[in-house]
């Protein structure tokens, strides 16, 4: 299951929260090194007590050489609210140690000045969780950070109409004591991808995990670890096509996986959002991987890592999107189709969307007449070019699935040779009822052993032909259906 971490903005906590906030830190750092130190020299002498037979050190392990003793002396920290995540945080910390030590002799042991404070559970009278107030749509943190003794704690008052319910609990709500509280309430504010992922939580429990308190440059931040459970699988009938646009930033387009008909087709702008942002990358891939799940559609992208897909025309006209930010708006996409139940992402190449005819399938540079004008100039057909890069893109499977691996056959006597010059194989088989299952396996056999037997090619272009064809004998369902004997 994907874990996403996700960073919350404590909203101008008020001058007491704040002495409390790094009063924790400060306490939570100093019961830190205090362990690392008193452990230093102990776990060295005795590390082997600690590696696992399958190798290496892990955390648990590490954890049982806190003793009892050793627990009671952290009490004079003041950390007893999060006394059971600092063993952990220790635990992790010294056996990331321990395993780099193990191949770096010379590797130094950490220091430790300011630590975030470490919280091992998500839970509703310990450690940490958060709050929503529907009403308001605002969210909020629930941090136990005092013991029964601090002098900070003081009674919880809100409105009457003030009803916040608990993310991740299913109908519990905060309730009121009236007495004086270990914890602190604090609003939170973040950017609207990141409410995406609480929005899941309000009713879906054991999505959020653990999390740390951060103080970075005189702000306060809670990053939380998200269990991003795969959702309900979707089962795809649609091909959705994503593509760069010079007046558009994205373009799409629905077709069906069946027959390749054109369904739905439009675009996709965030102008208003600085695109060098994260904000507007995850609002871009949101908005696919919803059109995505309204349509039961396989997302397909363009793959710009080898080749341009020469969409710019002049000086003048370049792509609305960097190749870069495409990538990595791709790169997000995964796992926002994985939470809704939908496969990943499928990369075809980008090589003359601009410039093939979606009709007659007719590639020339000479079919572009401008920044945004398609005529094709063997059957005529005239499109945009806004739509016609979604479109090719959308339809690449399909015409994928439609080509054979063609295989060149000459009878000698009573058996034929079998060759094919991209694959750089050439096969002596019987001529009888057996023929295609023995080429079947004789060319099963080149895939499994090509990364083994693979030489050099001195043409890129043959290389990459090599490794389509190579692809399509390994996902082919029936091999006999993709084998055409020429």
């Amino acid at each position: 299951m994907p874990l996403k971490t996700v960073s919350l903005k404590l909203y101008k906590p008020s001058k007491r929260k704040k002495e409390i906030i790094d009063k924790a830190i400060y306490n939570y750092s100093k019961a830190f090194e205090y362990l690392m130190e008193k452990a230093r020299y102990a776990i060295e002498n005795r590390k082997d007590k600690f590696f696992e037979d399958n190798g290496g050190y892990k955390a648990y392990r590490v954890t049982k050489w806190v003793s009892k003793e050793t627990l009671r002396e952290l009490n004079k920290f003041d950390v007893e609210p999060f006394k059971d995540s600092l063993v952990l945080d220790f635990g992790m910390a010294m056996a990331s140690y321990l395993n780099l030590k193990g191949v770096d002799s010379a590797a130094g042991f950490p220091e430790v000045r300011s630590r975030p404070v470490y919280f091992c559970r998500y839970d509703t009278t310990r450690d940490y969780s958060i709050l929503y107030d529907g009403i308001k749509n605002r969210y909020y943190a629930k941090l136990y950070l005092m013991n029964s003794r601090d002098e900070y704690r003081s009674e919880l008052q809100h409105s009457g109409t003030m009803k916040l319910k608990y993310l991740d609990r299913e109908d519990e709500y905060l309730e009121l004591t009236g007495r004086k509280e270990r914890y602190i309430l604090v609003p939170l504010c973040f950017g609207k991808w990141q409410e995406e992922y609480l929005k899941q939580a309000i009713a879906c429990k054991g999505m959020l995990k653990t999390a740390r308190l951060i103080k970075r440059r005189n702000e306060y931040y809670l990053s939380i670890s998200i269990d991003l459970e795969d959702g309900a699988t979707i089962e795809t009938i649609n091909y959705l096509g994503i593509s760069r646009g010079i007046k558009n930033e994205i373009n799409y387009t629905v077709v069906s996986m069946s027959d390749g008909l054109e369904g739905k087709t439009g675009y996709i702008n965030f102008k208003a959002i600085d695109k060098s942002t994260s904000n507007y990358l995850h609002e871009m891939s949101s908005a696919i991987a919803k059109l995505a799940v309204d349509n039961k559609a396989q997302v397909i992208v363009e793959s710009l890592n080898m080749n341009n897909d020469r969409l710019g025309y002049s000086d003048e006209y370049k792509p609305a999107i960097s190749a870069g930010i495409y990538n990595k708006m791709t790169g997000l996409i995964e796992y926002k189709l994985k939470s809704y139940g939908l496969p990943p992402p499928v990369l075809v190449s980008s090589v003359g969307i601009f410039y093939r005819c979606h009709v007659c399938r007719n590639f020339s540079y000479k079919n572009r007449q401008s920044e945004s004008l398609f005529i094709c100039t063997n059957c005529g057909t005239v499109k945009d070019i806004e739509q016609l890069g979604s479109i090719n893109v959308a339809r690449k499977l399909i015409e994928y699935n439609k080509t054979t691996i063609k295989m060149n056959a000459e009878v000698i006597g009573d058996k034929v040779r079998v060759s094919n010059s991209i694959l750089e194989v050439e096969f002596i088989l019987e001529h009888d009822m057996l023929f295609f299952e023995r080429l079947v396996e004789e060319l099963k056999k080149i895939v499994e052993n090509f990364d083994k037997n693979r030489l050099p090619f001195t043409k890129e272009d043959n290389l990459k032909k090599k490794l389509s064809l190579m692809k399509k004998i390994q996902n082919a369902e029936d091999l006999r259906s993709v084998i055409e004997i020429v």
